[in-house]
């Protein structure tokens, strides 16, 4: 079964992510990732296929074939959530 697990840009969206100068990255990133997508993936026991899209980071593949798609969330990821899950 293949399952696809999204964590939804929070309402203050990508201001968050930083970039390293004095190491010398110019890609933006972030320093914490989503724990509610990684943790849920550590929980599922069987024979999964997960991917994971923690959206701070890449867009959310609304062509995704998989056979379920969940969506892990907190209070200020609901509204782009609910957007993503209608």
């Amino acid at each position: 079964m293949d399952i696809y697990l999204i964590a939804p840009l929070p309402d203050f969206g990508n201001e968050a992510l930083i970039a390293d100068k004095v190491l010398n990255i110019d890609e933006r990133y972030a320093l914490l990732a989503s724990a509610g997508i990684t943790t849920v993936a550590a929980l599922l026991e069987g024979d999964f296929n997960i991917r994971l899209c923690d959206e701070m980071i890449e867009d959310v593949d609304f062509d995704d074939p998989s056979d379920v798609v969940a969506i892990s969330m907190n209070v200020s990821q609901a509204s782009r959530g609910i957007a993503i899950a209608r």
